[in-house]
């Protein structure tokens, strides 16, 4: 199993919190006086209810490598056909898409300043029509102009994907309810969390930020 962690914790003091780690290297939970330790075999029985998708988290590195090396490329070659500012960088560093033929070689692609993702708002790094686009999000633009991005339908069914296996690691079920407190605005978090909470099953309450009083309340009544 390649997978490296997952954490469960509490904001209580007085609450375990516990760090499963590979069985090969033991375990260290380092919190205070209810810390304690997980034994490898306890592991292995945890293991099978903190997989998501088993045929991805699973997979043999070769099968993982593959398909990093499979998106990458594709990732590559769709920025370079389709958002001028990366096929200008890339022509610049004297990168073209087909000279990617290896995971080494991202390391032969430009690095992108914030700067420079600022200077294409609001859709100059768009890879698609904006037809294709189902949703849009930004920065808060706090220290400058917003940075925008937009979602197609494939890419927030792989969000929610990715998020579905981050808190199953860390132990959600379809029988959890999980409250939201993130800001439902351009910001992302709330969203992301939403989506791979929902594909989990979880009953989930959207109640984002604010209201501390509000947010105890619902805690404490909703379980």
């Amino acid at each position: 199993m390649r997978w490296a962690r997952c954490f469960l914790f509490s904001f209580d003091k007085d609450c375990d919190i516990l760090l499963f780690n590979h069985p090969r290297a033991g375990v260290a939970a380092q919190t205070g006086r209810n810390a304690r330790t997980i034994k490898p075999e306890a592991w292995k029985e945890r293991t099978h209810l903190a997989i998501w998708n088993r045929e991805i988290e699973c997979a043999k590195r070769s099968d993982i490598e593959r398909i990093q090396l499979e998106r990458l490329q594709q990732t590559v070659r769709r920025a370079y056909d389709h958002v001028p500012m990366y096929r200008d960088k890339m022509i610049s560093a004297g990168v073209k898409p087909s000279d990617i033929r290896t995971l080494k070689d991202i390391a032969k692609i430009p690095l992108t300043s914030k700067t420079e993702l600022r200077e294409q708002y609001p859709f100059k790094l768009l890879a698609v029509p904006m037809r294709d686009i189902v949703r849009i999000h930004a920065s808060s633009g706090t220290t400058g102009q917003p940075i925008t991005a937009g979602y197609t339908r494939g890419d927030l069914e792989l969000w929610a994907e990715c998020i579905a296996r981050i808190v199953t690691a860390g132990g959600v079920t379809a029988d959890d309810i999980a409250q939201i407190s993130f800001g439902y605005t351009l910001f992302t978090g709330a969203f992301g969390l939403h989506g791979g909470l929902e594909k989990v099953g979880a009953a989930i309450v959207p109640i984002s930020s604010g209201n501390t009083e509000r947010q105890i309340n619902i805690m404490r009544d909703f379980g």
